[in-house]
């Protein structure tokens, strides 16, 4: 709206570029022409002042058009790019300090899982020394593998999880 416009002679409407195209060593606006019913701009210096102030510059309307219609796709390819990856570099930290809590809570329940196959194994020595009976033995022998066997669930679905944000990870980078 801002940009010094003006109607062509005995026109009622702006074409397309009217107010944007300047020559590249000019600087001056471009004219508009008509020839064959082919539409060029072209430079006013170079045709109304001299060939010395400025080179002959053209370009045909539709190659113009073409040209300005390309260059804006990619300006959007690149929009939407530059969006999806922001997206994914925001969600990123996210995953991966989710991925690295997963696998301190793995490393946790595995050590507790170490720690009570330790004492299971303790408890078949005291029974053997006689520190406990045989039926003290059984019920904690009993325990022992039902806490075992919970641990070795929760792993499972942590590394499962794992496995799960792994993949998403992978899938976002690719």
């Amino acid at each position: 709206m801002r940009r010094d416009t003006r109607t062509a002679p005995e026109q009622k409407s702006l074409y397309l570029f009217s107010g944007f195209l300047r020559c590249a060593d000019c600087g001056k606006a471009m004219t508009r022409s008509e020839v064959k019913g082919n539409v060029y701009y072209y430079c006013r210096t170079y045709k109304d002042q001299s060939k010395a102030a400025c080179t002959k510059h053209t370009i045909r309307h539709d190659h113009l058009g073409q040209g300005v219609l390309y260059a804006i796709r990619q300006q959007v390819y690149i929009a939407v790019a530059f969006s999806e990856m922001v997206s994914r570099i925001n969600t990123a930290p996210l995953q991966k300090s989710q991925s690295i809590r997963l696998n301190e809570l793995i490393a946790a329940k595995e050590k507790e899982l170490s720690k009570i196959m330790c004492y299971k194994q303790s408890i078949y020595q005291d029974w053997k020394d006689g520190e406990i009976t045989h039926k003290d033995y059984r019920h904690m022998q009993e325990d022992y593998e039902r806490q075992m066997e919970a641990i070795s669930e929760v792993i499972s679905l942590y590394e499962e999880r794992q496995s799960l944000k792994m993949g998403l990870i992978r899938k976002t980078r690719s």
